[in-house]
């Protein structure tokens, strides 16, 4: 289990036993993505069993991606080997077949929403559609996307009843996610932690130190991402009516790529590439069905070559990426920041998340962690160690800059 899964495994069984996000929970990820390890947590209170239900969700989820993005490409190209390529190309990126046995990652649920949101719209399925696209915005404020893109095309296509549909299927997600964070008395505080946080912490890495990382990331598949993209610019430049029928993939995909460019890639995160990498497959799948039978068979061959590598290798011995390194969970660490780092130190060092998580403990206060987010946070506000939040303090923040 990687530390990032004991916080959302650890957040939803806390939630289960009664605590409330945002006031129990600092974080600053909008209400699903607690809510849906909450509802596992109520299956069972076994930590054991409990990991083994977050890695089944997991591995479904990524499955569906695969599958979905398949069909997605098969869907544009009316071709079955480029809708293959399409989805077996989602397993370029070294640890996206190994990260789910790892545990809960949120990212892997808004791939599959976003992708099922695309696939039953297309498929004519509007009210499921919107469903999927408000699932995708309540796990991740990057997945707001997907209803402004299936929204987007019901109005493109001047289909109102169409329209309607989609934001009732969205409407129904945010009653369902919204409901609970007021009987909570959550409201303020997740307008705070969730809206407000991220626009005043916002940061990153310079573009060249992000390309560089996004290369060390894919490795040998590298290669296959600028393929991807220049499928997808290929498909930019075809008939004028297909292109304007199919904007979704041009808008989606650029995107994917500005955020990866200019909003949140955390360079030694490979996983922060994951949400995008559905439409470096599917640009394959594109370039695959534009192409003569010799330029076909290398494709393939570079497709299947780096997939083996990544299936067969599992990156787990350190050839693709470093193993992750698992504390004892019947002995208590702890993690600080690092000092020497470009934000403040944390108050104090904390319990590790997976520790805290395998022995069922709750956290002292409403932090699991001191990410970046929260130490600015903190800094900027002297709110430590309290949790909630004071909205229009948070906007007086927000207009300083």
């Amino acid at each position: 289990m990687t530390r990032d899964s004991a916080l959302f495994q650890h957040g939803g069984w806390y939630i289960a036993d009664g605590a409330a996000p945002y006031l129990d929970v600092w974080d600053p990820k909008p209400p699903l993505a607690f809510e849906i390890p909450a509802a596992v947590g109520l299956v069972t209170d076994d930590p054991y069993l409990l990991h083994l239900l977050h890695v089944a969700l997991m591995v479904g989820a990524a499955v569906g991606s695969i599958v979905l993005a398949g069909l997605l490409a098969r869907y544009l190209t009316d071709d079955p080997t480029a809708g293959l390529v399409g989805g077996v190309s989602m397993l370029v990126l070294p640890g996206y077949v190994v990260r789910p046995a790892l545990g809960h990652k949120p990212k892997y649920l808004v791939l599959v929403a976003g992708l099922a949101a695309l696939y039953l719209f297309v498929r004519g399925n509007f009210v499921l559609s919107g469903v999927a696209a408000g699932a995708t915005a309540g796990i991740w404020q990057i997945g707001l996307i997907y209803p402004l893109v299936v929204m987007g095309l019901a109005l493109h296509r001047r289909q109102y009843r169409t329209l309607g549909e989609v934001v009732a299927g969205i409407a129904l997600v945010a009653v369902v996610m919204l409901v609970p964070v007021v009987l909570w008395g959550a409201v303020e505080a997740m307008l705070v932690q969730a809206v407000v946080v991220p626009f005043v912490n916002a940061g990153g890495f310079p573009i060249p130190v992000r390309l560089f990382f996004g290369v060390y990331h894919f490795k040998f598949g590298a290669v296959l991402v600028v393929l991807g993209v220049y499928g997808i610019v290929r498909f930019a430049r075809r008939e004028t009516s297909v292109v304007r029928r199919e904007w979704w993939v041009l808008a989606c995909a650029a995107w994917f790529g500005i955020v990866a460019l200019f909003i949140d890639f955390n360079v030694w995160s490979y996983t922060d590439l994951i949400p995008g990498l559905p439409f470096v497959a599917i640009g394959l799948g594109l370039l695959y069905a534009t192409l003569g039978p010799r330029p076909r068979r290398t494709l393939v061959g570079l497709v299947a070559a780096v997939v083996v590598l990544n299936v067969v290798l599992l990156g787990s011995f350190g050839v693709l990426f470093d193993p992750v390194s698992v504390p004892d969970p019947g002995e208590e660490v702890t993690e600080t920041m690092d000092k020497s780092a470009d934000y403040p130190p944390a108050p104090e060092s904390v319990p590790e998340p997976r520790w805290l998580y395998w022995n069922q403990q709750p956290p002292e206060n409403c932090h699991l962690r001191y990410s970046v987010h929260e130490l600015q946070w903190i800094q900027k506000t002297g709110t430590y160690p309290s949790c909630g939040g004071n909205l229009n303090e948070a906007l007086r923040l927000l207009r300083k800059g």
